[in-house]
């Protein structure tokens, strides 16, 4: 199956496909000397940006789009008002349409979570703890453990301890204590 990303994409001569390859296609003189669109085409070669993306063109100028977008554009419609592009598995390179659909912003970050794509936490290649780590911390906040103690255990600034403690560091781990205790802000 192929859609035409035409009027989104430049102009008739590019098209993509349900599969996600993205085509060019140039004019050529037909056996009458009309000139026509070439059915056939050349595959354009995406670049993985954060997502793969194609350069095409539209009145000499070059742009980029991303491949999810312009396969969802062909075959399900424009993008909806305060709605995103996603990929239901999580995987920005798979591009074929029964993997893509339009959601809400909230939604598609709820995805990244689940998918553990969103570079936060222990997923994030600069982290110093994981989520077992700061329950642990989280907890010992409960029982009144010294912010200073923590911060030698675990060998990280007494800053992100106190971040941990405010909620401003890794507020998605939960204690699992927290409707019992109350954590202080003064520290210890």
């Amino acid at each position: 199956d192929t859609g035409d990303v035409g009027a989104l994409a430049g102009g008739p001569n590019y098209s993509v496909d349900t599969e996600g390859s993205v085509w060019s296609h140039n004019k050529k003189k037909n056996g009458r000397g009309i000139y026509v669109w070439d059915k056939e085409g050349r595959k354009l070669k995406p670049q993985l940006k954060k997502y793969l993306q194609v350069s095409l063109r539209k009145n000499g100028k070059a742009f980029w789009r991303s491949v999810h977008r312009l396969v969802l554009e062909a075959f399900m419609g424009p993008c909806p008002k305060k709605m995103e592009a996603c990929h239901n598995d999580g995987n920005g390179k798979n591009n074929n349409i029964e993997n893509l659909r339009w959601d809400t912003k909230k939604a598609n970050r709820a995805d990244a979570i689940r998918h553990r794509t969103n570079g936060r936490g222990e997923f994030a290649p600069q982290c110093k703890l994981d989520n077992v780590q700061v329950k642990f911390i989280k907890r010992a906040l409960l029982l009144s453990v010294a912010r200073k103690k923590l911060a030698e255990m675990f060998m990280i600034s007494l800053g992100t301890i106190d971040g941990i403690a405010q909620n401003r560091h890794y507020n998605w781990v939960d204690s699992g204590w927290d409707k019992y205790f109350l954590i202080s802000n003064n520290g210890q």
